[in-house]
């Protein structure tokens, strides 16, 4: 199932906290694992950019409480933050640069010192959002979101214009498909689709309307947003029509 109601996923959203939920929630609500995964790093990745900076200047003092003993990631238990974005500011206070620090992510088993080297290993074990190897996994999800709706559209015998194309032709706001002659779906004309490798809801679907949809529907008129891993059941757009993954299996 991948269309949630209100209802359901404010009890979803709020009981989700960590990868060991998945598997409750899947099974009481009827919802895939990759839908729960999307929803619990977007809650991630929201909860974090809310706390930064009320985090970000506490930095010296946590510092301060690694240098004492404990771990980066009891600290970052302690503080309700991802392990890799703790271990960020405590090495940020001791003066590590922004380009040390990824490099220490990317090879972690090349850091001298035996216990920052432990402790980042476990921080990138518990983190499943700032992580260089989960970045590299949500681009590649999404290229092939992309690529899936790719073959379905020429399965449709649609031609179209792609967003690499697009920047080629200085279009200056373009979705991932614009479509050279209309599709009829659902007694609309469909001019356009773009792909989200993520979960519609509200905040979600508000944000991409501002950002992008609505100027999409300005410049060309009706369209399809495919997000992937589902969306809200009350969800409506004008002119635009939500789906999800299993319109292309």
């Amino acid at each position: 199932m991948t269309m949630i109601s209100s209802r359901d996923y404010k009890i979803v959203y709020g009981e989700l906290s960590v990868g060991s939920d998945l598997r409750e929630l899947g099974v009481r609500f009827g919802l895939k694992i990759d839908t729960l995964t999307s929803i619990l790093h977007q809650k991630i990745v929201r909860e974090t950019m809310h706390k930064h900076h009320q985090i970000q200047s506490t930095a010296h003092k946590l510092k301060n409480t690694w240098e004492q003993g404990k771990t980066i990631n009891q600290i970052a238990k302690e503080i309700n933050y991802p392990p890799v974005m703790t271990a960020w500011l405590i090495m940020e206070s001791k003066g590590l640069s922004r380009g040390v620090f990824r490099a220490m992510l990317r090879n972690p088993e090349k850091i001298p010192n035996k216990r920052l080297k432990k402790e980042i290993l476990n921080a990138i074990k518990e983190d499943v959002v700032y992580t260089p190897q989960a970045i590299e996994g949500q681009m590649k999800r999404s290229k092939m979101v992309e690529e899936k709706i790719r073959k379905w559209l020429l399965k449709n015998g649609m031609t179209f214009i792609d967003e690499k194309e697009a920047k080629e032709k200085n279009h200056k706001k373009t979705p991932d498909f614009l479509l050279k002659k209309p599709m009829d779906f659902e007694k609309q004309k469909i001019r356009w689709v773009e792909c989200k490798a993520s979960f519609g809801d509200e905040t979600e679907v508000k944000r991409d309307y501002r950002k992008q949809l609505r100027h999409y529907v300005e410049l060309y008129g009706d369209g399809i947003v495919v997000y992937w891993d589902g969306f809200l059941e009350d969800i409506k757009l004008d002119n635009i029509t939500l789906l999800s993954d299993e319109m292309f299996k």
